[in-house]
């Protein structure tokens, strides 16, 4: 089931939904003993949980916003064994978080919720929370089954890069990790939940626990480079100041699973603890397939300050990238044509480059004044008389390149010197590296554990990963390479590497984080 439209409203007091579980029956329990359509109680605390122990790597955990987690609306799935659990409604709910006091738990945050079963003919068996979707906009019904639920995708991003602004009311659901041999989603009930006054189902240790996690992972990007640093190599024996403008995130995924999709075991991670049962959570996930990995263009980027929502990427061969924006300028120019051109290794300002292109046929191409009488005398034709072209894509044209020819635009006839012959003007064509107003990017696949290898030999690489309920806060150390060109700022860009600059790339180390964070310390080259 596809969910492609998933939309945040702020709803009054929680909807709630009841549903069967035909396909993963867990069993009935009796009401009881009470009479059909007795009234009963149960309370739901939502905890998000909170510090874990794990791996070697930071372990830090970082809590969320109050706009991210704030609850606008709650969905609640019963499942029994036959599906004959009576529509609850709610009564009691309170919006807001609250901090857990001392941290006696390992939880970061609660939210309670005392839920009425009216004319309850079977208790549940187990519980499943959705939270800020609603039953509509998610297409669930009382028909709705536990297979059908994780088969269930949709876009999670509360916006996409272009126009980002602060997230609020993020999805959330069951948190899911390994128990035992199992991977653990709904939550179970048993008659010790089920109350008949709501004072009985508040009371210490009743209440029935769901711990719940963020659908989307959160990402941020720092710079303490100064926002400047000057490239080694020279441009016109000048030295390049790199100036970063923005950022987003490329080959993201469309769509996310709407209940975390785990294995038992990954027999490639080694000893690292990606399961944490203790504390009802995992930092791992399959992501759904990218068949269309998102890309974008140059004014999709956003300014340092503010955050990127992602769904889910593991893909080992597409991994989400970092994009950083930057511009390139010759230090000390007050030229308002930033452009840069790379030729045969060498860097030219695009004044400089048009001189030195032109200097190829200066010496081809002469106008004459005089007569055969008198004796014609030959002037080398001025700079001033072409105009240069700068042509971006077409067959065999990188996005990074841009081919240059030239255009006579005077009105007298040209001679060749030598012969005294009449001279067609022929322009050269040469392709070359072309930031056009000096614009620039650096990319690097995001990793989610520097620890962890995958693959072998050369294509041996960190695991890469977006990982829902992660902070990934990446930082820029410095900046000391030309990165890509970007020739046509209009353009999507796919992140590439010219081949000849195999060092035009971001460089990181990382460590990974109620939001679980992921730090990743980058130079840009």
């Amino acid at each position: 089931m596809k969910l492609r439209h998933l939309l945040f409203g702020v709803l009054a007091g929680v909807a709630f939904v009841a549903c069967t579980n035909d396909n993963e029956p867990a069993g009935v329990t009796p009401a009881n003993g009470d009479e059909v359509g007795a009234t009963k109680y149960m309370a739901i605390n939502f905890v998000m949980p909170g510090d874990a122990t794990t791996r070697a790597w930071n372990n830090d955990f970082e809590a969320a916003t109050g706009d991210e987690i704030a609850v606008a609306d709650a969905m609640i799935l019963f499942f029994d064994g036959e599906g004959q659990v009576a529509e609850p409604f709610t009564t009691g709910f309170t919006d807001g978080w609250d901090t857990v006091a001392g941290k006696t738990e390992s939880v970061d945050k609660k939210h309670a919720a005392v839920i009425v079963l009216k004319n309850a003919i079977k208790d549940p068996t187990s519980i499943v929370a959705v939270l800020n979707s609603t039953a509509n906009q998610l297409g669930i019904t009382r028909a709705t089954t536990m297979k059908e639920l994780k088969e269930m995708t949709a876009d999670f991003r509360k916006a996409i890069p272009e126009g980002q602004t602060a997230a609020a009311n993020l999805a959330m659901i069951n948190s899911v990790y390994v128990n035992g041999n199992d991977v653990q989603f709904a939550v179970p009930v048993t008659s010790a939940n089920i109350k008949d006054s709501e004072e009985a189902a508040k009371a210490e240790g009743v209440a029935v626990k769901i711990a719940v996690e963020k659908m989307v992972a959160k990402v941020t990007l720092t710079n303490t480079s100064n926002d400047t640093a000057t490239e080694t190599q020279t441009v016109d024996k000048k030295a390049i100041t790199v100036t970063v403008d923005g950022w987003w995130l490329d080959s993201t995924n469309p769509e996310s699973y709407l209940v975390k999709s785990l294995n038992t075991s990954y027999a490639d991670f080694g000893q690292w603890k990606w399961n944490d049962d203790t504390n009802k959570r995992s930092y791992w996930a399959n992501s759904l397939a990218m068949t269309a990995p998102e890309h974008f263009k140059l004014a999709n980027a956003v300014t340092l300050e503010k955050p990127i929502y992602a769904n889910e990427n593991t893909d080992q061969a597409q991994p989400t990238e970092l994009v950083v924006a930057a511009t390139l300028s010759v230090t000390g120019s007050t030229d308002t044509d930033k452009s840069l051109v790379k030729f045969k290794g060498d860097v030219y300002t695009k004044a400089g480059f048009e001189t030195a292109l032109y200097g190829t046929i200066s010496t081809q191409y002469y106008t004459r004044s005089g007569d055969e009488q008198t004796g014609y005398t030959y002037t080398s034709v001025t700079k001033d008389a072409f105009t240069f072209n700068y042509a971006t894509g077409g067959e065999g044209v990188q996005d990074y390149e841009a081919v240059v020819t030239m255009t006579y635009n005077g009105t007298e006839k040209l001679y060749d010197k030598s012969t005294g012959a009449e001279k067609t003007f022929t322009s050269p064509s040469v392709k070359v590296q072309y930031w056009a107003g000096g614009k620039t990017y650096y990319h690097i696949p995001i990793i989610h554990n520097d620890e962890v290898t995958v693959g072998t030999g050369t294509a041996a690489h960190p695991l890469y990963g977006i990982v829902r309920n992660h902070l990934y806060k990446v930082n820029i150390n410095s900046i000391t390479g030309l990165g890509t060109p970007i020739a046509n700022t209009d353009q999507v860009i796919v992140p590439v590497t010219p081949p000849e600059d195999k060092n035009t790339y971001l460089a990181a180390d990382i460590v990974i984080l109620k939001y679980k964070v992921v730090e990743q310390n980058v130079d840009l080259k």
